[in-house]
Order: C-alpha cells, then sequence, then structure tokens
C-alpha cells in the first residue's frame, strides 16, 4: 500500500471510529485532499453505506443495485483484475462502474463454474449463485429450468456443465432479467441528502 493510501486509511479509521471530530477531519481534507473518498470507495454512517461513484453517491437499496454487482460477488483471492471492478464494502462485496461489466463479471464467474463443477446441477449452481439470504435458489433454478423448455429435458437437476452455448444463453438472460435489484437513492455528491461526514470527503 503506498503512503497516501496508507494515510487515507489510518484518517478514515480514525473518523469512523469517532476519534477525530468533524472540524479536525475538514482540517485534514483541507491540508490533505488526497484523503478524499474516491469512485469505488464506501464510507458507513450510521450503519448506512454510502457507495461513492463518478459524479454520484447510491445508498439504501440492496447489493445488486448499489454495486451494480448481480452476481453478489466479492472479492476474490487472488484479484481477478479482468472483472473490472473499482472497489468493495467492508463485507468484501464487490463494486463495479456500472451494470453491464457486472453482469459480465458475474456470467464469467457463472462459466467458470460450469467449466470447474460441471457435476452441479441446475439448482445446486443456483445454491452457491444466489446466496443473500433473502434469495430463494429454488425459485431461481426453477426459472431457469422453465426458460430452457421444462420437463422431461430438463429439471433442477439438469448437469449446470452440461448445457451447450445457447442453453447457457437462456440461462443468463433469466439471472439478469430477475436480478434488476431493488433501488434505493443515487444523488449528486453535493445532495444535502447525504450526511455531512459523506460531503466532507467528497469535496474536490
Amino acid at each position: 500500500m503506498s503512503g497516501s493510501r496508507a494515510a487515507q486509511k489510518y484518517v478514515r479509521d480514525l473518523a469512523d471510529k469517532g476519534k477525530i471530530t468533524g472540524d479536525e477531519q475538514r482540517l485534514l481534507m483541507k491540508i490533505t485532499p488526497k484523503l478524499g473518498l474516491q469512485p469505488g470507495e464506501t464510507m458507513t454512517v450510521s450503519k448506512e453505506i454510502y457507495t461513492v461513484y463518478a459524479t454520484t453517491v447510491r445508498f439504501g437499496g440492496d447489493v445488486v443495485w448499489r454495486y451494480n454487482n448481480p452476481g453478489a460477488l466479492k472479492r476474490p483471492s487472488p484479484d481477478i483484475n479482468a472483472w473490472g471492478y473499482i472497489g468493495n464494502d467492508p463485507q468484501w462485496f464487490l463494486i463495479f462502474p456500472d451494470m453491464a461489466t457486472g453482469q459480465k463479471a458475474a456470467w464469467a464467474n457463472l462459466q467458470f463454474q460450469a467449466n470447474a463443477k460441471g457435476e452441479r446441477t441446475i439448482l445446486e449452481t443456483m445454491q452457491n449463485y444466489a446466496n443473500m439470504p433473502s434469495d430463494r435458489p429454488d425459485v431461481y433454478a426453477d426459472k431457469i429450468v422453465t426458460a430452457l423448455g421444462g420437463p422431461p429435458k430438463y429439471s433442477r437437476a439438469t448437469k449446470f456443465g452440461g448445457l451447450n452455448e445457447k442453453e447457457l444463453g437462456i440461462v443468463k438472460d433469466t439471472i439478469f432479467s430477475t436480478e434488476a435489484g431493488t433501488t434505493g437513492d443515487d444523488v449528486p455528491w453535493d445532495s444535502t441528502k447525504l450526511p455531512q461526514e459523506v460531503r466532507d470527503r467528497l469535496r474536490k
């Protein structure tokens, strides 16, 4: 980690823990502008997560919408730079610059699973993919089975790795039409809907 990044993290940790006041933070921002929040970073205020993009900040909604992350992907180890994410939240959920990039990453992950874990059934694959507390992988699997044409050729027990390119395309379309996400607020950097602590760190 570079010196400036280390300094940013240190000061943000102090602020998050309430160990420096707003006035002290504003002073640091004036003398060290690089301490400002950057696109792909988050800040938590009163348990609400604020996610910074190039010109706006998102809060509320779910992981899919807030982070443009339809696969609810978390930061892998080692990193997969080709996924195109720009950061992650405190729980390691990846943040993508737009939904198209997030969809490509989600699909790349599913294709990897099809190749590496092809013995998994459609249901088992969805249990691994749709693993948020509010998700219903069984319902998800049934939607995919129906879109593919249903029984007797397709069922929850159909091997995911056995699907051909056309069938995988149908799976992809079904997933992304389902994963629209629950929306929250998407506001400009200077919006008064943002806490003062967040706006202070967004000053250019």
